[in-house]
C-alpha cells in the first residue's frame, strides 16, 4: 500500500477512470492521490508575441482547470507545475 500516488494527466486528455480505480486500490488509508498537470509555457518566437499577463492567465486558466476536474474526488490533491511535459 502507498501513501502517495503520482497520476499524470494532460487536462485535453482528461483523467482515466481505470487509472484512478487502480490508484485507489493501491492506497493506503490516509494516503492521497497527487493528479500531475505538468503547464509548459509558450517557447521560441511565440512567447515573443504574448505579455507576461497573457502568460500568466494561460497557467492560471490550467490550474483553475486541474482544480474543476479532481478538486471534487475523494483522496485527490491536484498539482500543477510549469516546466517541459517530458
Amino acid at each position: 500500500m502507498y501513501k502517495n500516488i503520482l497520476v499524470p494527466m494532460a487536462l485535453d486528455h482528461g483523467i482515466s477512470a481505470d487509472t484512478l480505480k487502480v490508484a485507489r486500490i493501491l492506497l493506503a488509508p490516509g494516503g492521497a492521490i497527487t493528479a500531475l498537470h505538468v503547464y509548459e509555457a509558450p517557447q521560441g518566437s511565440v512567447s515573443a508575441y504574448l505579455d507576461e499577463d497573457t502568460v500568466r492567465s494561460g497557467f492560471e486558466a490550467a490550474r483553475t482547470r486541474l482544480e474543476h476536474r479532481v478538486g471534487a474526488l475523494e483522496n485527490v490533491v491536484p498539482l500543477i507545475l510549469k516546466g517541459h511535459t517530458a
